[in-house]
Order: C-alpha cells, then structure tokens, then sequence
C-alpha cells in the first residue's frame, strides 16, 4: 500500500516555512539538504512534479530507488520549479534478494556452434552454457516491493578465471509467457523464436549475462511498464545482484562490466548504463556498451514519427505505450477518454495473453487514427502537454555517459527510425560525452536483419577490450 507524509515541498516558492520541522539546509550553491527523523525498516522515495496541478507524483531521478538514507541532496534548486513529496514506502525492499533459482538447460559448445552454422550465423562459442531461471525482489515504478523473474547464463570455465558481466536487455515482447526465462529449453531457444539464443552466444563467449524479463514479464507481478526507463533499469540490477549472491564460486568480474540491447532493450540498456554511472558506479565498472536500434529520444524522433502519418508495420509500439504510461501516471483523463471506438477498449486489449499480431489487426496501421480528434489537436498545439512530459521524462538523453557507447542502426529500419541513434550521439556528445559511435552494422539494414550482425560486431569489440 502506497501512503504520503502530509507535506509539499515547493522549492520554487519558499523553503523556509517548512525549515524547522524538516531540518532544511541550504547551502551557497543552492543545493538543498534534507534531513529527516529516522524511521526503523522503512525506505523512502523523493517524488516530484513541475506543476501544482501536473500529471502525478513521479519519483525524483536523481536519488536511488527507493533508498533509507536520512540526508538527501537535491542540487541547484534554484534554477528548478518543481514540486517535492516525501514518500514514506512502509515495506523495506531487499532489492535483490532470491525468491527461487533453478537451473533448467546446459548446452555444449558442439550443439551450440552446430546449430550456429545450419543457421549460418557467424559467431562461434568456445564454453558450455548453463541457463537459469531466477525470480527475485525488486522495485516497481513507484518504489514499492514486487517480485520479478530473469535469465542467467553461465559459461562453463576455469575456478580461477575471472569472468566479465554482461547486461542484455531484450526487445519488445507481448505475450507475459514469451518472456526470455519461460523459454530456455533447447528447441525453444535454437529455434530462434527469442532472445535467450543471444545470452547463450554471450556466455559462450565467455560471459556472466544476465537478461531481466522485465517487471510483468515471465513470473513477475503486475502489468509490464513498457518503455519506461527506470524500472527497466532497476529490474536489471537487482536481478545482477541476485545472480551474483547465488553464484558466489564463481569469480564474476563486477570491474568489467558490459552492456546490450536491442529495439525496446536498446532503450532499457540505456537507462541501464545512466542507472549504474548515476548510482551503482561503486558496484559496477561499465567498460563499454553497445545498444542497438532503441526509441531513445521518445519525446523527438518518436513523437515526430509518431505524428507523421505514415503507416507503421507495428502500430501496437504507440498502444502498449500509451496503456504503460496510464497506468504509471496519474493524467487528468483515462485511456478511453482519448481512443475513438472501436479502438477504446485497449486497455483490456493489451493484456499480456493477446500477441502482436493480434494487436495490430486490432489497430489502424496509421495509430493516430485511433485517437480522438480533440486530444490529438490538445497535443500537437502544447508543448507542456502531459503525455510530452512523461515521454520526456522516459527519454535517455539527459545525462553525460563516462564509458564509451556504439549506437548500431540500421538505415531502413521502419520500426524504430534510425533518426534516434543520429539525435542521440548529437545529445549526448552535447552533453559532454565523447566516445559516442554511430555504426551501420548491415548496409541498408532493417529492424530485423540488423540484429546478429550487431551482436557480433559488438562483441567482438568487447572482446578487444
């Protein structure tokens, strides 16, 4: 059960009042300081908006979530207008602890490479792979206690090797069993039919990969939070930290440290790498990531593709974002509000049983078809609409990245545009970062065709590291 300590600090408008009861310190360089009674076995979460009357509450990026320090920074106020909320969670989170661990396949080398080459795949692996289900505890949007499942992969090799991390986080998937930990047996996974194959080359090449279901996905409660940054980020780590209790003869490499993904996993391993370098840098050492196809610049490339008119080979990308983020956000109407029949039952459409095929007969293939003439207009016209600033907020461009980052793409992609990985190394080089690549790993490639290639090339250049 969520429940708010019973004050607002307006920060853009007067600290003062609220000094005393609080133990506000303000500092010469506007950074604010906040320090609260110690309450036993509980966690809180700084919460903010940027209007009196905004969208909802939404946890404060720059703090941990949720986190039982009693002293919390929140720099250069001065220059914000924003809103602050304390939030008591009444339930401390062991984030990363083990609910289950089970392992369910071990593949050799020969059957892997053997499958490899009948599918003409140009990678090769050299361990054998172990592939275990792990369902553990974490955190959900809002920072309370959820339970969620993932994959880890094992390369079989010496006690006295050290083995790099490695972070795959997978694409857009529909259907709660498809998730990557529901489909570990052989034929599921040498047939291709999900990502796990991809963890099996990474750990056959010598790997500790772990690759989160993602929260709502596999064995996880609630509904899926689709695109939304944090929690992707946050599923991952925690489920890292689980493997890695579990596996403590094994020599993981935590100082190397590499990131993955591709289309929706591209943004979550975005989100992922800013997570680590923001607040788990002591934990980790990110040595390089690769990310692949992602829609990070949503509240740009995204919104401009979105508003373009043109048909769109997978419409339901638009739907589960939108069903993802009414769920999160508090927005001042429902999902129905906004959809024209016989489009407003979408809500129960998406579901977690229905596939993408089946949402996408469901939809018009131009999405903005679906919407009410009146919310399209209210959006299009303003630039602080709320469904503009929840995609802003669940960009990943707003930070300074320390470890180098290759952006694959390809150039057809009519699926996620190519556009995004351009506008993200502008950004992020604007940011300060720079050691930002932008690769073509398939000339002319697709959102499809693209895969394998990246996840070679970007591999090897882990490899050299």
């Amino acid at each position: 059960m969520k429940y708010f300590i019973s004050f607002v600090l307006v920060f853009s408008i007067s600290i003062s009042c609220l000094a005393q009861s609080l133990n506000i310190e303000k500092y010469q360089n506007d950074d604010i300081f906040i320090n609260i009674p110690k309450a036993e076995n509980s966690n809180f979460v700084l919460e903010e908006r940027s209007t009196v009357n905004g969208i909802g509450w939404i946890p404060y990026f720059n703090h941990p979530l949720p986190f039982d320090e009693k002293k919390w920074q929140i720099p250069n106020i001065a220059n914000n207008s924003s809103y602050f909320k304390l939030r008591l969670v009444g339930e401390k989170v062991d984030r990363g602890k083990i609910i289950s661990a089970k392992r369910l396949q071990t593949w050799s080398p020969f059957i892997i490479n053997l499958f490899l080459v009948l599918e003409d795949i140009d990678v090769r692996v050299k361990n054998q792979v172990e592939a275990w289900k792990i369902v553990y505890e974490t955190v959900d949007p809002w920072g309370l206690r959820i339970l969620a499942s993932g994959s880890v992969f094992i390369p079989k090799v010496s006690n006295d090797i050290n083995i790099p991390l490695l972070f795959y986080q997978h694409g857009t998937i529909l259907v709660k069993t498809d998730a990557p930990s529901n489909n570990l047996e052989i034929q599921s996974v040498l047939s291709g039919l999900n990502e796990s194959l991809l963890g099996v080359i990474a750990a056959g090449n010598g790997y500790f990969t772990v690759m989160a279901d993602y929260l709502g996905m596999g064995e996880g409660e609630g509904f899926h939070p689709y695109i939304h940054a944090r929690s992707q980020a946050t599923a991952a780590i925690d489920l890292s930290k689980a493997a890695i209790n579990n596996f403590k003869n094994i020599q993981i490499d935590k100082n190397k440290t590499f990131l993955l993904g591709y289309s929706q996993g591209g943004h979550a391993a975005m989100a992922l790498h800013r997570e680590i370098e923001t607040y788990h840098n002591s934990f980790f050492n990110i040595k390089a990531s690769a990310f692949g196809a992602g829609p990070y610049d949503l509240d740009g490339i995204m919104v401009e593709d979105l508003l373009s008119g043109r048909p769109h080979p997978n419409p339901y990308y638009f739907a589960y974002i939108l069903k993802s983020y009414f769920s999160i956000y508090n927005f001042p109407y429902s999902l129905k509000d906004i959809l024209r029949v016989p489009y407003n039952d979408l809500e129960n459409v998406i579901d977690g049983n229905n596939t993408a095929e089946y949402v996408n007969r469901y939809l018009p293939t131009v999405f903005i078809d679906a919407l009410k003439d009146s919310f399209l207009n209210e959006f299009k016209s303003n630039p602080n609409h709320p469904l503009r600033l929840v995609l802003y907020q669940n960009s990943v461009l707003n930070w300074k990245p320390n470890a180098p980052i290759k952006l694959y793409h390809g150039t057809k992609d009519k699926n996620v545009s190519y556009e995004n990985s351009i506008v993200a190394k502008r950004k992020l080089e604007a940011n300060g970062s720079d050691e930002i690549q932008v690769i073509e790993p398939v000339k002319n490639g697709n959102h499809t065709n693209t895969v394998i290639p990246y996840l070679i090339d970007s591999l090897k250049w882990f490899n050299s590291i």
